[in-house]
């Protein structure tokens, strides 16, 4: 056999050369560029592989923190709705007792119509107020329902799917007013003409405080809902601020393993490069034996 292509056999004299692996020139430049070009690679994945994970990083924490931010704005928006809709309770329990007040000055006596429908007549004026208060509670009702929406989009966050929405309940609540205006201008004219009876008088007041029921009973409902829109807000900040921990944590492990992954495919490289040092260069090898041909 050739001596280039094969392996000298087991020496036979004293003091003979030890046998040689074969020489392939081919093979070792082969073996030094699979070494070479790995190292590269592995180089190469470790930088663009940082890279991609401290963009992702900076992503993520940009996007969490927004979400969080959104979500603490939406709770204090919630807050201040709450508080308007307390405050129109308030004035309606006010006007429910003056309506009490207006059938107990019915019940007593006639004496009192002109005062009555002075009260009456200016009723309606407190309804404007009203009224104008449930619009700037509808208007902030449209964006907490549009950003609640919008954060159940994003993934980790809240399911949001109402029943009713808020805004609808807030028009509704605004469209039960609409009776009440027109009651009332029917009790001030009823009580401009006290003297013909009062019955229906009467009847008209129970009409007008059953209309105040209901809405009130609106306005109860909008703050229940009002309730689970804050909870779902506060949800959705607490899932922020979690997912902000939990990322964190996640990518710190994933840059050690992509170092340890990088060092190891270097390390590896080691393999090829020798094989291809002895095919080019006939080191002596000194661990393996072949039987005479």
């Amino acid at each position: 056999m050739s001596a280039a292509t094969s392996i000298d056999a087991e020496p036979t004299e004293p003091g003979a050369a030890r046998p040689l692996l074969g020489y392939d020139r081919r093979a070792s430049i082969a073996f030094r560029a699979i070494a070479v070009f790995g190292v590269v690679v592995a180089l190469v994945g470790s930088v663009v592989g940082w890279r991609f994970l401290t963009t992702l990083d900076r992503d993520l924490e940009q996007s969490l923190t927004i979400g969080e931010d959104a979500a603490a704005t939406l709770v204090d928006t919630i807050d201040v709705a709450d508080e308007v809709i307390g405050d129109l309770d308030a004035g309606l329990a006010t006007l429910d007792r003056t309506l009490d007040t207006v059938a107990g000055t019915t019940d007593d006596t006639s004496g009192v119509a002109a005062s009555a429908a002075e009260i009456a007549g200016r009723l309606p004026e407190n309804f404007d107020d009203v009224d104008a208060a449930l619009g700037t509670v509808e208007s902030l009702s449209g964006a907490i329902d549009s950003a609640l929406r919008t954060a159940s989009r994003i993934p980790l966050g809240p399911d949001y799917d109402p029943d009713t929405p808020l805004p609808d309940a807030i028009a509704d609540v605004r469209a039960a007013f609409g009776p009440i205006g027109a009651d009332l201008g029917e009790l001030a004219d009823r009580l401009d003409g006290f003297a013909d009876g009062t019955g229906e008088l009467t009847a008209d007041l129970d009409d007008v405080r059953a209309d105040l029921d209901r809405t009130r009973t609106s306005l109860s409902a909008s703050e229940g809902l009002l309730d689970r829109y804050r909870a779902s807000a506060l949800e959705a900040e607490q899932l922020a601020r979690d997912s902000r921990s939990d990322f964190e944590g996640a990518l710190r492990w994933t840059r050690v393993v992509l170092i340890l992954l990088g060092v190891f495919v270097v390390a590896a490289q080691y393999v090829p490069w020798y094989l291809g040092r002895h095919l080019g260069g006939g080191v002596p090898d000194h661990d393996v034996r072949h039987p005479k041909v």
